[in-house]
């Protein structure tokens, strides 16, 4: 079961829904705001609840 968690970018980047820029805040799921986040693209600040299905 996968989570998701809240993540801040800290340089600008394409996402599937649209540009993000530093300082915006959004929900990824865990694994893809990890690879994310070694990328150096974001910072995790946050888990939340699994999505309701």
């Amino acid at each position: 079961m996968s989570r998701n968690v809240t993540v801040r970018a800290v340089r600008p980047h394409d996402t599937a829904d649209g540009l993000r820029q530093p300082g915006d805040e959004y929900e990824r799921p865990e694994a893809e705001a990890k690879a994310l986040a070694a990328q150096g693209v974001v910072t995790i600040t946050k888990a939340t609840r699994k999505p309701q299905e």
